[in-house]
């Protein structure tokens, strides 16, 4: 499946499990022009979760999203307060600001990319984002 998103305001999102605004799953996602606000996941990618496919960001801002925070240890939930990213094998951010974010593990980015994976910042910001754990802004794990 693809989707492509331009010129958008998704806020106030919620999700029991993964995705406060989108989630994907062995998918293509562009999203340009977008921004994100206050979103919450109960358990990873307060914003945005992706898994497999290819997920490309321009010129996106997200901000004040978050994922359970309570939950934490070799079992923990509150992946990427803003973005998790598992297994992805391509992933490209360009004109990205994340800020004022919040998580257990990775406060911004939360990267779990598998051993064929490449992922591409270019001209991102992250800011004011915080984890409980480890990653206070981002988290990278070859999983």
């Amino acid at each position: 499946a693809t989707l492509w998103l331009e010129g958008l305001v998704l806020a106030n999102c919620q999700a029991e499990a993964d995705g406060g605004a989108v989630r994907m799953d062995d998918s293509d996602v562009s999203l340009r022009d977008v921004r994100i606000q206050d979103c919450y996941a109960g358990n990873s990618g307060g914003a945005i979760y992706a898994a497999r496919g290819s997920l490309r960001l321009e010129s996106v801002k997200i901000t004040r999203c978050s994922t359970e925070t309570g939950i934490e240890g070799e079992n923990a939930q509150g992946l990427g307060g803003a973005i998790r990213i598992v297994k992805v094998p391509e992933v490209e951010l360009s004109e990205v600001n994340i800020t004022g974010c919040s998580a257990v593990k990775g406060g911004a980015l939360h990267i779990d990319g598998g051993t064929d994976s490449e992922t591409t910042l270019n001209r991102v910001r992250l800011a004011d984002s915080t984890a409980t754990e480890e990653g206070g802004l981002v988290y990278i794990s070859s999983g």
